[in-house]
């Protein structure tokens, strides 16, 4: 037994394990020599073999802390996380076993990818001895997690957009949000500001609360100018190879100076990766829209619209996605002159984001959506007799931006957006396009 043990401590770790195998057959009670053993097979990268032995040892009052410390660490490094997480718990318990145990948890921890758990015990670690070994060992780590996600954000904007054919569109520029065209061309500055704060946080989820202000301030169409302020909220939660969350919002939109319409959004959103390579998501945005005043309140209205994406990871830096969404759009009054903007929507859409450089990110869309109106889109605007052809669009949409880090805290935005929307009615077919320069500013 001493011979081993004395084997053990010069590096001799084939001798050792020979001569304490042979005082254990001696003496299969000897707890002391049952962990050695096991130490000297753990430090020989045995294991499996080591665990028994430690098993034994935990027997004797006097070594079960030791012991259950050391089969906690052969345990992880069998791979069996649960067990040794469970063995590392009890030795944590004993002031003299608590950083060992509690690094190897950490270990543990960060092996499962929770990462927010594993910080919270590496740094532990890291406050408790600085600069000892086991403390080196801790920060390596935590290096290699990254810097802990900040609790809270702010971003501002400002920058010009030259529009080729200013639309009335409570959200920016998109085509189912178009709610008047005014056929002429204009810039204007927009101004945006945004903050979000993170309450709670685990490796499981993460609550997130946020605000956003938006005005836009036209050179010439003063009518077209749109303030909104939103609140609300998103939760994410992960869990094997599924993601999951919900968005809910509310905004508030003020066309030159005046209530204009009051929105609320509610999206779930379900996401599974199997494979590193890919993830596919499926996602329903439910959305109640109530405008203010005669001129748009016939537009009030209620709003499925479901999707399916699936993304293609490249790289680190690059993926690829196409999808599909339906769009369902329901008049929340009865009369003719609100049925005729109900409508279903088809849209296939495909986008690929790609950098160009480490600080330089580009996204790229394309998307087609096939609208088809109600029966009501046939009945004249001005109540004349007669029919229209029922109200059938097609929009083609694609977009191209380029995002540029200037520094830690700064952005520059660059972006071209064209639209070319055709319908059986005349006076909705247009083509758009929209340049614009924004820079951004994040704390």
């Amino acid at each position: 037994y001493y011979r081993g043990v004395t084997r053990g401590r010069r590096g001799d770790l084939d001798g050792a394990i020979v001569d304490l195998q042979a005082a254990l057959r001696e003496r299969p009670d000897l707890t002391r020599a049952s962990l050695e053993l096991g130490a000297a097979l753990l430090r020989a990268d045995r294991p499996a073999e080591a665990a028994p032995q430690f098993a034994a040892a935990r027997r004797d009052p006097e070594l079960a802390g030791r012991a259950t410390l050391f089969e906690g660490i052969a345990r992880l490094r069998m791979g069996e996380d649960d067990a040794a997480d469970a063995l590392l718990r009890e030795a944590g318990g004993e002031a003299d076993q608590h950083l060992a145990a509690t690094y190897y948890r950490g270990v543990v921890e960060y092996r499962r990818g929770r990462h927010y758990r594993a910080r919270n015990l590496l740094e532990e670690v890291v406050a408790a001895e600085p600069g000892s070994p086991t403390a080196k060992e801790a920060q390596a780590l935590l290096d290699e997690i990254g810097p802990p996600e900040r609790r809270w954000e702010l971003t501002a904007s400002s920058g010009f957009q030259y529009d080729s054919n200013v639309l009335l569109a409570p959200t920016g520029d998109t085509v189912e949000d178009d709610l008047l065209i005014s056929d002429e061309a204009d810039g204007r500055a927009v101004l945006a500001a945004s903050g979000r704060w993170v309450p709670a946080r685990t490796d499981y989820g993460r609550l997130q609360l946020g605000y956003d202000f938006y005005q836009s301030l036209h050179f010439e169409l003063d009518e077209f100018n749109i303030q909104s302020h939103g609140v609300g909220g998103d939760f994410a939660g992960v869990g094997g190879d599924f993601d999951w969350g919900a968005y809910g919002w509310y905004d508030f939109h003020l066309l030159e100076g005046e209530k204009f319409l009051s929105r609320l959004t509610f999206l779930p959103w379900l996401g599974w990766r199997p494979a590193p390579a890919w993830r596919t998501e499926v996602s329903a945005r439910l959305r109640n829209d109530d405008f203010y005043g005669e001129t748009y309140g016939v537009r009030d209205s209620s709003q499925g619209l479901y999707g399916l994406r699936q993304f293609f990871h490249l790289a680190d830096d690059r993926f690829a996605w196409v999808g599909y969404r339906y769009d369902d759009v329901d008049s929340t009054s009865d009369a003719v002159a609100s049925r005729r903007f109900q409508f279903g929507a088809h849209e296939a859409e495909a986008g690929v984001r790609f950098a160009v450089v480490p600080r330089a990110v580009i996204d790229a869309e394309y998307s087609y959506r096939h609208e088809r109106y109600d029966t009501a889109s046939e009945v004249p605007f001005d109540g004349q007799p007669g029919l229209l052809p029922r109200r059938v669009d097609d929009a083609h949409r694609g977009q191209i931006s380029l995002r540029l880090e200037l520094t830690k805290h700064i952005a520059l935005l660059q972006g071209v957006a064209v639209t070319d929307s055709a319908s059986t009615q005349d006076e909705f077919t247009y083509d758009r396009i929209i340049g614009s320069v924004v820079l951004e500013v994040g704390l």
